[in-house]
């Protein structure tokens, strides 16, 4: 990418830190992608309602279709609230969490990920960018989430 390229002209040990926090990176997103998942998954319901449903027997099968009745508009915008709500608070706590846990692992724990003292020092140094950037991945990946359940992608 070109982020490692240009990482690569700092020379061989900039190039380690950052391969080290780009993978830290890559293991933290993906809680910011289930959410973007949550959002497309539930939304949509809330944001058209279902109009019929089946309903299902205690052994699973189908039974057949009822009418779901409608929700008035006022009704629906509560809903609508209630669950966004819900999903930026997830995102808020996984946020937080796993930007303070990153930069805490990045800082404290680079000897696990390597034995050189030099990349640990690096890893340490740059490690409050790259919790900045798993802070802000959770809410990047719900507005994407909730713009592609609106069907405006």
């Amino acid at each position: 990418s070109a982020m490692t390229l240009r990482a690569s002209s700092f020379g061989m040990l900039a190039l380690a830190s950052h391969n080290v926090l780009l993978r830290l990176f890559f293991f933290y997103t993906t809680f910011g992608d289930a959410l973007s998942q949550c959002a497309q998954t539930f939304l949509p319901e809330v944001l058209y309602g279902d109009r019929t449903t089946k309903r299902r027997s205690s052994t699973g099968d189908e039974q057949g279709t009822e009418a779901v009745p409608t929700i008035s508009g006022g009704e629906r915008r509560e809903r609508i609230k209630a669950t966004l709500g819900r999903m930026i608070i997830l995102s808020a706590v996984a946020a937080v969490m796993n930007g303070i846990l990153s930069n805490w692992i990045a800082t404290n724990c680079g000897g696990y990920f390597t034995s050189d003292d030099a990349v640990c020092k690096l890893m340490a140094g740059n490690s409050r960018y790259m919790a900045l950037s798993i802070f802000l991945h959770p809410f990047i990946m719900l507005c994407e989430g909730v713009i592609m359940s609106s069907g405006q992608s």
